[in-house]
């Protein structure tokens, strides 16, 4: 594992730039492979699910999205960033490939980055790193919008219906247990967003645009994850027994052999993760309080499976930046809620007219969620690694 997981890392490092025969370069993939081999044997103090039984979660797709928002944490100091090239959404310069002929890794420049000198690209030097608050954080991912024109907080939405549904109607994929599913989720419970409480097996849900990418994924079974330290320190410490999976639902609806129109979930377990290079990777300043940052690309055992059907849930909600408001004025205050509004979007005290045309409607919703095509593709991906 520890040859595989130097190989990828140093793969990843060269899609951001890192590949130079240069002091700079050489010195920092050698800490940067260290940090990653320190995180592949982590433990954490074990924990049992079976606790949890007691816990509910409510059925209303509106009240489950407000809980979902209330425990939102962010575990971790806070930063923002600057690119000096502002290339927002795209910052990976270089994409690899395999060439057969040669039997070596290649890398080629994306489309977005050929007009810029090979200095400017270094990842070392184009990223300033500054801290920030949960407040400034939690308002720009709930309320402003994220690259691909899409607010990234829409991919909360399935993981309120997916957990709605899944805990009131579907056994665990595992033990076949029915009622021992617990929504897990948070920013604090990584690789744990559905939890069984019988046989204590974690569920990590993510999205895709469409069936079609769903089915990339894991026929090419290698598909972006959260942290790669996480992930280690929640294996190393599990049973051998207890089970991990991935769960993937697109975004997309597709009509089933009943004719419905539905949000087809897949399921496959877990087989290990492989570290990968992100912007937290580059963040000198986290790197020396607390180590290098890495993300993950997630290995599967054997193909995927039809977990179940997510019905249609569009219609469920249609009051999603009510509540974003009010749980955002609860966390912090309504004066930082008018400051940070202000800042980003210059609004003014809104008239009645103005107020009845800002109300998110169902098919506004729906067009949303159509339209979910954040780059990169898995939304959970724009949020900061830890």
């Amino acid at each position: 594992m520890e040859r595989k997981v130097r190989e990828e890392l140093l793969y990843s490092l060269g899609e951001w730039g890192v590949s130079g025969a240069h002091d700079e370069h050489v010195k920092f993939k050698r800490i940067a492979i260290e940090e990653a081999l320190v995180n592949l044997h982590v433990k954490e103090k074990p924990f049992s699910y079976r606790t949890m039984k007691t816990e509910k979660f409510p059925t209303d797709m509106n009240e489950a999205y407000e809980h979902i928002l209330r425990q939102e944490d962010v575990p971790y100091k806070i930063y923002a960033h600057t690119d000096i090239l502002e290339m927002e959404g795209f910052l990976n310069p270089f994409w690899r490939r395999y060439d057969r002929m040669a039997k070596l890794m290649r890398y080629e420049r994306t489309p977005q980055y050929r007009g810029f000198t090979s200095a400017s690209l270094n990842p070392l030097n184009r990223f300033q790193f500054r801290p920030t608050t949960k407040t400034d954080l939690f308002f720009k991912r709930w309320f402003v919008t994220e690259v691909g024109g899409t607010a990234s907080d829409l991919g909360m939405l399935f993981e309120t219906a997916i957990a709605c549904h899944a805990l009131h109607h579907e056994s665990c994929y595992n033990c076949k247990c029915q009622n021992t599913l617990r929504w897990n989720g948070g920013s604090g419970a990584s690789w744990q967003d559905l939890i069984c409480t019988e046989c204590e097996c974690m569920y990590e849900v993510k999205t895709k645009a469409d069936m079609e990418k769903v089915s990339k994924s894991f026929r090419h079974n290698r598909i972006s994850g959260g942290s790669f330290l996480s992930f280690w320190a929640v294996n190393n410490s599990k049973r051998p027994d207890q089970k991990m999976f991935l769960v993937i639902l697109p975004r997309t609806s597709t009509l089933n052999r009943k004719r419905q129109e539905v949000y087809p979930v897949q399921i496959a377990e877990i087989a290990y993760v492989l570290p990968q290079a992100c912007l937290d990777t580059f963040n000198e300043t986290k790197s020396k309080t607390s180590g290098m940052r890495f993300k993950s690309t997630i290995i599967v055992k054997g193909t995927q499976a039809r977990w179940f059907d997510l019905p249609l849930f569009e219609k469920e909600i249609s009051t999603m930046r009510d509540i974003k408001e009010r749980v955002f004025v609860d966390l912090f205050s309504r004066k930082r809620y008018a400051e940070l509004d202000e800042q980003y979007f210059g609004n003014h005290k809104e008239t009645e007219s103005e107020q009845s045309n800002s109300i998110i409607t169902t098919d506004e919703i729906t067009e949303g969620l159509e339209n979910l095509n954040i780059v990169p593709d898995d939304w959970e991906d724009l949020l900061p690694g830890y």
